[in-house]
């Protein structure tokens, strides 16, 4: 014990080896989803739905447990939302580019990822972002965690619709109510059980009150389920299986299928189609990274008295071989999850709430029909009571400063609106860039500040170009 205490440094970071463990069930529970979620997506493009399965489980676990040994922060790691979408329905099903050229565009945006991530770059805009600013995205953010949650259980509805302007296309989402027999269900009353025993037991400082309310609330499902009152009509809570029979050589469909790529060459307009994919994947898993990693520092106090995250290179370098490793193993680039704020609540500060996370992403491989059997209106008011908290770092908003109170207010309100915390990002790095040089306070946006402005409107410019 003395020697994992060493390691992660339990003591300095008041903790403990069962509150960390708590910690990594936690997350694990709050971001198991994505084994469900990444291989249906995946497969859409021909893509072996088993493979992708591995492919998603195992590139989790081996990134999620880096970041554990190697930065010893409480981050989990998995194929990245969003990314899985562009991956699918822009690359392979819109522009008609095969499965393994966009893995090859995440590869090579990889490298490019870990060279900026290697040097002090990614660092100078990290530390970029002003404290009104950094403040504002973990607020949105925890907004976007507060309406995963809600969607998740269907009290809230986003729609995609496009936008015609000119010869563009805009893909945007819109946010609504759900209807009444998607919100006025058992599962959302369960889901409002767990709600309330989370609260409950977070105000009686109960350690694990997160992880409690959610195996609670399942077993309270299960318990109805035998009583012949199912929460759910389409799906059983009791697991049929225990070993996942189906799995097979199917990692080997997948992985390290760069040699297969095709199109990359083939003329001047798909090798720029190519370089625009590419850059993409880079600019939403820096930016997305950066906004989980600011809201994740600023919850677990992890800033120092000099305002510096320690060991943030290790942090950043880690991150940054997420999308190499998930393209290697045949999946969407990897990324740092959100739902690790889950276990940040429970008390999970160092690496070894990681590790457990990874370990269980492995141990999911064999036992998927356990692990993935936990049902969402168990989950969702986790995501929910995280969400709520986040957004209590208003109180460190300067409301008498509108030069900071306007940026930031522009990342709270764009990021749960779009979904999507890249644009989140955008939204207040420009209004804060704007709204300071109509104050004439132009002195005040660092050098560092320009340039991730100027990132920022390459990307948007190469986003209208796709």
């Amino acid at each position: 014990m003395s020697k994992l205490d060493a390691f992660f440094k339990f003591k300095e970071n008041n903790t403990d080896v069962k509150t960390e463990i708590i910690a990594g069930i936690t997350i694990f529970l709050a971001m198991a989803y994505i084994l469900i979620v990444n291989p249906a997506m995946l497969s859409e493009t021909g893509m072996d739905i088993q493979g992708v399965f591995i492919a998603t489980a195992l590139s989790a676990a081996i990134a999620t447990i880096l970041m554990g040994y190697i930065a010893n922060y409480p981050y989990a790691l998995a194929a990245g939302m969003g990314l899985n979408a562009f991956f699918t329905y822009t690359v392979v099903l819109t522009m008609g580019y095969s499965w393994e050229y966009a893995l090859l565009a995440i590869f090579v945006s990889g490298i490019i990822f870990l060279v900026i991530s290697l040097t002090s770059l990614r660092e100078k805009l990290f530390y970029s972002i002003p404290d009104s600013l950094r403040f504002g995205i973990s607020i949105g953010i925890g907004l976007f965690i507060l309406a995963l949650g809600l969607s998740n259980l269907g009290i809230l509805s986003y729609s995609s619709q496009v936008i015609n302007i000119g010869d563009a296309n805009w893909a945007t989402q819109l946010i609504g109510l759900g209807s009444a027999s998607t919100i006025f269900t058992l599962g959302n009353l369960l889901a409002l059980i767990c709600f309330v025993i989370i609260m409950v037991l977070m105000k009686k400082n109960v350690k694990g009150n997160i992880l409690i309310g959610i195996i609670a609330t399942y077993i309270i499902g299960v318990v109805l389920e035998l009583a012949g009152c199912p929460v759910l009509p389409d799906q059983s809570l009791i697991p049929t299986a225990i070993i996942n029979s189906n799995l097979g050589g199917s990692l080997g469909n997948v992985a390290f299928k760069f040699g297969e790529a095709t199109g990359v060459f083939t003329g001047v307009r798909a090798f720029i189609d190519f370089i625009i994919i590419a850059v993409t994947f880079l600019v939403i898993s820096l930016f997305d990274t950066m906004g989980t990693l600011t809201a994740l520092t600023t919850k677990v106090d992890g800033y120092d008295e000099n305002g510096k995250l320690p060991r943030l290179k290790k942090v950043l370098s880690v991150d940054a071989l997420g999308p190499m490793i998930g393209s290697l193993l045949g999946t969407s680039p990897v990324v740092t999850y959100i739902e690790s704020s889950t276990g940040i609540m429970e008390g999970g500060r160092t690496g070894l709430t990681a590790i457990v996370v990874g370990i269980l992403f492995l141990l999911a491989i064999p036992f998927a029909p356990i692990f993935t059997i936990i049902p969402t209106f168990a989950v969702a008011p986790a995501l929910v009571v995280v969400g709520i908290l986040m957004c209590g770092l208003y109180k460190n908003l300067d409301t008498g400063n509108l030069s900071d109170l306007i940026p930031a207010l522009a990342a709270i309100i764009v990021t749960p609106l779009t979904q999507s915390i890249t644009t989140g990002i955008i939204a207040g790095v420009f209004a804060f860039v704007i709204v300071k040089v109509l104050f004439g306070k132009a002195k005040e946006i660092s050098k560092a500040m320009w340039i991730l402005f100027a990132l920022l409107f390459i990307y948007m410019v190469l986003e209208f170009i796709m």
